[in-house]
């Protein structure tokens, strides 16, 4: 592999999307999803990755209701969902012993 290659792919893996954790706990890119090669990730191409993805809450992520989750729709739906996990893990940590008031 050439410099300009291994510069181009690390470049590559850096750029790509957050993945999708497929029923299996496999994790799936955008790329990945996006079986028809589209614009888009449509409800379809999600359910055939994870079955339990409904309607409703597919059109809660297609902000532009254009009938598929663009690229930056998935980027920020990741994003939300990591926000809402590190807020869970906050919740279950106790407080630091300094911040105690007896």
């Amino acid at each position: 592999m050439n410099k300009f290659s291994a510069i181009a792919a690390l470049a590559a893996a850096f750029a790509a999307p957050p993945a999708l954790a497929d029923h299996h706990g496999a994790r799936k890119t955008f790329t990945d999803l996006d079986a028809d090669a589209g614009a888009g990730v449509t409800l379809a191409e999600i359910q055939a990755v994870k079955p339990e993805m409904t309607a409703e809450k597919f059109a809660k992520y297609d902000t532009d209701a254009s009938g598929d989750i663009r690229a930056a729709e998935y980027v920020a739906w990741k994003a939300a969902k990591a926000d809402k996990k590190d807020e869970t893990k906050a919740d279950d940590c106790p407080p630091p012993t300094s911040a105690v008031v007896s």
